[in-house]
């Protein structure tokens, strides 16, 4: 029993290493991992053990799983995301933008971009002679929307995309595009800017219909 104990602490603890290694909240990383953020909470202090289809979701947003079970890494060090990680807390120190709202929105950009052009991915390769532009994959006005949005309101869009990303996370039947995603936090984002307050049950409605 002291045994299965201390195992348990051991890969909860060495989770909560991989999560803070991404630099992700576990608001963050459990909406990408696809479970609530109380589940997360639950895994990282041993109070439940993660399950295959849990880890393989961790795997896939950059978890070194082989770490977690067994202690040793399998991965070498991830110098791009350590490098933006000093660049975005260098512009949270420069403009009092909060670590996580970047991230939100840094990792709301590159889910639809790779998404796009996932679409594509058979075209481009048989056309290596093509440039490859972001805006190829997203649209011009949306990223203006959202670095709008965060200069006029960053605590609000952050609470929009905390609560977005609660309920597509809470192990709930809701499940959004990438692209989707982003529409219905900008879409939240116009309807609570009157207010500055994000509203629940307005976010469950909005999620519920964009799924639909």
């Amino acid at each position: 029993m002291s045994t299965n104990v201390s195992t348990n602490f051991l890969i909860s603890n060495r989770l909560r290493e991989e999560r803070e290694r991404l630099c992700l909240s576990q608001a963050l990383f459990s909406g990408k991992v696809g479970v609530s953020r109380m589940s997360q909470v639950n895994y990282e202090s041993g109070k439940r053990s993660p399950d295959a289809a849990y880890l393989l979701a961790a795997f896939e947003a950059g978890v070194d799983v082989t770490y977690v079970i067994t202690g040793k890494r399998t991965q070498t060090p991830d110098f791009f995301r350590m490098a933006t990680v000093f660049v975005l807390e260098s512009i949270e120190k420069k403009t009092g933008f909060a670590h996580d709202i970047l991230g939100f929105v840094i990792e709301a950009i590159s889910d639809v971009t790779t998404s796009e052009w996932l679409m594509d991915k058979a075209e481009l390769e048989s056309r290596p002679d093509v440039p490859w532009d972001m805006t190829q994959w997203i649209d011009l006005s949306v990223l203006n929307q959202l670095v709008a949005a965060l200069f006029e309101n960053a605590r609000l869009l952050r609470d929009v995309f905390g609560a977005v990303n609660f309920v597509l996370g809470n192990d709930g039947p809701y499940k959004l595009s990438p692209q989707k995603r982003l529409a219905t936090i900008l879409m939240l984002y116009k309807t609570f800017r009157a207010t500055g307050e994000t509203d629940p049950d307005m976010v469950l409605e909005a999620i519920e219909l964009a799924a639909s």
